[in-house]
């Protein structure tokens, strides 16, 4: 796996590259702010993981009324007993998301649409942040490179 340095860049511009040429692995975005990692695949942010709690995706749903704070503290509960439960079996812990589904909190269309709302608004963050580092790492970067392709604004 090879890695592309896109910093100087905008993020949206970046993950639009990434969406038109339908690669992927891990983008990672660091700014004065906040550390961010998108999962990209075939182009397609799949998840986000922050490093700042106020960025988390069940804190901005119950911000946008997606779900109450109780179904938040329940899915988290879910998750933490499933975490501890995968330290005696080798089994993976549900993102949050899927346990809101599995919990009848919401259903697949409107976690989707709250995932939608979530990434725009990280993207939009990242975008207003002085960003310090941008970078891609998967099997595509080296192709991109090789093309001279992404030039920086």
């Amino acid at each position: 796996m090879s890695t592309i340095d896109f910093t100087g860049m905008q993020v949206s511009r970046v993950l639009g590259v990434l969406r038109g040429r339908r690669c992927s692995g891990e983008l990672t975005v660091v700014s004065t702010y906040r550390r961010v990692r998108f999962d990209v695949a075939e182009g397609d942010v799949t998840a986000i993981h922050s490093d700042r709690p106020a960025d988390r995706l069940g804190l901005q749903m119950m911000k946008a009324g997606d779900i109450g704070v109780i179904d938040l503290h329940g899915a988290l509960v879910e998750q933490h007993q499933q975490r501890l439960r995968s330290i005696a079996s080798d089994t993976e812990t549900s993102r949050l998301g899927k346990i809101l589904v599995d919990q009848n909190v919401l259903d697949p269309d409107e976690l989707a649409e709250a995932f939608e709302r979530y990434v725009h608004a990280m993207i939009a963050a990242l975008d207003k942040d002085v960003v310090l580092d941008i970078h891609f790492s998967g099997t595509e970067a080296s192709a991109m490179l090789d093309e001279e392709v992404v030039t920086a604004d």
